[in-house]
């Protein structure tokens, strides 16, 4: 897509990476990130593009597929002087699946939310969540499912490193209600 004659299109492919396609006109591998007036695009983390291998975390972009020339990390700034392509450079990583474990009995307002992968030995916030529901808030998230346990189980918010490939259950608490009076 061409706004006008001043300015660029930064497109991103997958490197044999794939990304849902959530309509018949999206289109997995153009993805217009730039400024109209600059013609500078800012590259954006993968998980703004979308793109998912299994077992694989995307570590950084290339110019090239074969992963040679120049490196774009999220956050940096290319100048377009022309339409460029990047290719996603991939690297081992764990794959974090989050489940809703919605409360007995809770209404269900939104939610889906797909894998999350972090390299290995690397440190990521967790994805935020999608999962809704009525009269809950969302609190964290366990690695073991808590409408299944006696014990409280650790909370884990914010930044993770995980070890393994793991699944998370979204924890809630209950909202307190006001009446007035």
């Amino acid at each position: 897509l061409r706004v006008n004659a001043d300015t660029f299109t930064l497109y991103y492919n997958g490197n044999d990476g794939v990304r849902p396609i959530s309509s018949a006109s999206d289109d997995a591998t153009k993805w217009a990130q730039v400024s109209d007036d600059q013609c500078v695009a800012t590259v954006k983390d993968n998980s703004v593009i979308g793109f998912f291998k299994e077992g694989y975390a995307v570590d950084y972009w290339t110019e090239n597929a074969d992963g040679s020339g120049e490196k774009y990390y999220e956050g940096n700034q290319i100048t377009l002087a022309a339409d460029k392509n990047v290719y996603a450079h991939w690297t081992a990583a764990y794959s974090i699946t989050f489940v809703p474990d919605y409360p007995d009995g809770a209404t269900v307002t939104s939610g889906t939310m797909g894998t999350q992968n972090i390299a290995i030995d690397d440190t990521k916030p967790l994805n935020a969540n999608q999962y809704k529901c009525k009269g809950y808030r969302f609190a964290g998230w366990s690695s073991v499912v808590v409408q299944e346990t006696t014990t409280a189980p650790a909370i884990l918010t914010g930044t993770y490193v995980p070890t393994a490939n793991v699944t998370l259950y979204a924890v809630y608490t209950r909202e307190e209600t006001v009446s007035g009076g």
